[in-house]
């Protein structure tokens, strides 16, 4: 079993990647989480707007739980 408070410290600092999730064997939804930064940073170039912010408040959220 991983250690969960790794996984927290790993979702604070690099969570909009997917690091935690890739760490606690969540292979797909980590997948998911570096796709969808990338996408959503394109976005945000593209409209001037920190739309990334998104991921990173979901991460932030995730580091909560």
């Amino acid at each position: 079993m991983k250690n969960k408070t790794t996984a927290g410290f790993f979702a604070l600092f690099f969570g909009p990647l997917g690091i935690h999730r890739f760490y606690l064997g969540e292979r797909r939804l980590g997948r998911f989480y570096a796709v969808a930064t990338v996408i959503l940073f394109i976005a945000s170039i593209n409209a001037n707007a920190p739309i990334v912010m998104i991921m990173g408040l979901v991460s932030f959220i995730d580091a909560m739980i």
